[in-house]
């Protein structure tokens, strides 16, 4: 976990701990399989709430979480999003990492 800490950017951190505010819920509710629809859902709370989630720039800092197994690219239905951002969800070991190691730097 201490590598993985190590190549994240600030961006990342905090992303991943608002992703962690809004899924962690469902995620845990659902030992790990959330519902398509509660993660858009969720989705739709983070780009609404923060600008961050709306700007193009989220894709490659997901990416980056993605590569250390920390999120997931989710599939929305065709149209429910605009083409500048994909969709993501934490995993339940993103949801562990940042408890372990980034939630007070949140």
């Amino acid at each position: 976990m201490l590598e993985i800490a190590g190549n994240l950017f600030d961006m990342d951190a905090f992303v991943l701990g608002r992703m962690r505010d809004e899924m962690h819920a469902d995620i845990e509710r659902r030992q790990g399989h959330p519902e398509l629809n509660d993660i858009v859902a969720a989705w739709r709370k983070l780009r609404e709430a923060h600008s961050e989630f709306r700007e193009g720039t989220i894709n490659s800092s997901c990416a980056r979480l993605q590569s250390h197994g920390l999120v997931m690219r989710v599939e929305p239905g065709m149209g429910q999003f605009d083409l500048q951002t994909y969709v993501y969800a934490i995993t339940e070991f993103g949801i562990r990492f940042y408890q372990w190691c980034l939630k007070d730097l949140n």
